[in-house]
């Protein structure tokens, strides 16, 4: 297998110079604000430490007086280095350059470079800007080592073994590596479409593995089974694969139109090129319902979130009724609920949502002291005003034995009004809010009746 970092090692340094570099001596404004310098190294993975020179010629050719300060680690190999000049307004500078590297996923190490990592003077969004150039650089380098190594693998149930495949493979490999040197050190103005330049090769590479892989497979499998069987395993693959699907819950009409076209493919199969042809046409299939698969879990994520958000925000609204019901919401609860409401609006992720249900709990715990202490003393005072009317209810029944049937009609109504009014208090008694309420007004009717009954009683 030919050397992966070798050319990216090339391509890194002879990666285009910037069109500033020429007119650096006539230069407005020092050299790490304008940012248009070389911001990745790289050499032979067996050569690192010449790197540091190397760095040193490039920016010779942007200044005089250039010098490099390296510090070495373990082995003496070189861990980073720092650049000294003056630019164009004799402002002396000093531009850091740190060691990066890829590994595969057994560890060993595929690539190395040394990466721009700051400077002495205000960076003016150089470093946030290509730190964000850098990461896309290295998810899709990851991205690409980890489709190389798997379309390397012999021992796959479908490995690519034809010597034609794989030089193709290795030329398209390399040419991805090269498409992600450029987007290395790349600016502002051409990040997007070096991105997209980078991810447009490594599908070409997905596709030609997917072709190659089916090419060869249905080769092997007409030397080893008949035609016929083949067509049923495969069928049995795909009725499978549709059974996936469906039960993802995100089998579209678009879809299932293309698996009955498949079916129909299929049984037109006779040979190995017809073969092949299907088996790239299920590939594509496959690779179309992986996205819309990835797609709509992202949508449904979304819309999950959005309904504990309303869940959350629904309750914390009963939250607040409960307050200005009981009459205890204050200026300060009022603060912290609408705290909650704002920083509720400006969650985003289940992560943002759960560390919001962090600050709910503190301001709930609050709010329920407060909720209890109220309930206490209305229990209070519901108890010494039910205390107040049984005095009263007892007052009156010991005034009304006083007196008997002889006394008339008066004595008969106070009598039947009494019971009413210890009626009411029962009733009022078991129970609470706008029903105690209720059954207080009543008996404050009953009572003035019940008085006004007595006093004729006892005038006749």
């Amino acid at each position: 297998m030919k050397p992966i970092v070798t050319l990216l090692s090339a391509l890194r340094f002879i990666s285009i110079i910037s069109p500033w570099e020429g007119s650096f001596q006539s230069g407005i404004d020092n050299v790490i604000q304008k940012g248009n310098f070389k911001k990745v190294f790289s050499s032979a993975i067996g050569d690192l430490n010449s790197t540091g020179k190397e760095a040193e010629k490039y920016f010779q050719t942007l200044s005089s007086g250039v010098s490099i300060q390296e510090r070495l680690g373990k082995d003496n190999n070189l861990e980073s280095f720092t650049v000294s000049l003056k630019n164009a307004d004799g402002v002396a500078e000093q531009l850091r350059y740190t060691l990066k590297q890829i590994e595969d996923e057994k560890g060993n190490i595929t690539d190395r470079w040394f990466e721009y990592s700051g400077g002495s003077i205000n960076d003016n969004g150089v470093i946030r800007q290509f730190k964000a150039i850098s990461t896309a650089a290295d998810g899709l380098q990851i991205k690409l080592e980890k489709l190389k190594a798997n379309y390397s693998d012999l021992n796959a149930s479908k490995a690519i073994k034809d010597s034609g495949h794989i030089s193709s493979l290795d030329q398209q490999y390399d040419k991805v590596l090269q498409s992600i040197s450029y987007l290395r050190n790349a600016d502002d103005s051409t990040f997007a479409s070096m991105q997209m330049n980078v991810k447009s090769e490594i599908a070409s590479l997905e596709s030609m593995v997917q072709q190659f892989r089916n090419a060869e497979y249905s080769a092997t499998s007409l030397r080893t089974k008949d035609i016929g069987t083949i067509k049923i395993d495969e069928k049995n693959n795909l009725d499978a694969f549709v059974q996936k699907m469906i039960q993802s819950g995100h089998y579209t009409d678009q879809l299932e139109s293309k698996v009955s076209a498949l079916k129909i493919e299929l049984t037109n199969v006779f040979d190995s090129n017809s073969l092949t042809a299907y088996l790239n046409n299920l590939s594509n299939l496959q690779s179309e319902f992986k996205s819309v698969d990835a797609a709509s879990k992202t949508l449904e994520k979304s819309t999950k979130l959005q309904v504990n958000i309303d869940s959350e925000r629904s309750m914390l609204t009963g939250y607040e009724n409960e307050l200005k019901e009981s009459g205890v919401l204050t200026e300060d609860l009022k603060k912290k609920i609408q705290t909650l409401y704002d920083s509720l609006g400006a969650v985003t992720t289940q992560t943002g949502l759960t560390t919001w249900r962090a600050e709910l709990k503190g301001v709930k715990s609050e709010i329920d002291d407060v909720i209890r202490t109220a309930a206490k003393s209305k229990e209070i005072q519901l108890g010494i005003n039910t205390e107040k009317y049984s005095t009263q209810i007892i007052s009156l029944q010991q005034q009304l034995s006083k007196f008997g049937i002889e006394s008339g009609e008066s004595f008969l109504q106070a009598s039947a009004s009494l019971k009413q009014l210890e009626a009411a208090y029962s009733d009022m008694k078991f129970s609470d809010g706008d029903k105690r309420l209720e059954y207080e007004k009543e008996y404050q009717k009953l009572l003035e009746k019940t008085k006004n009954l007595l006093t004729q009683v006892k005038s006749q």
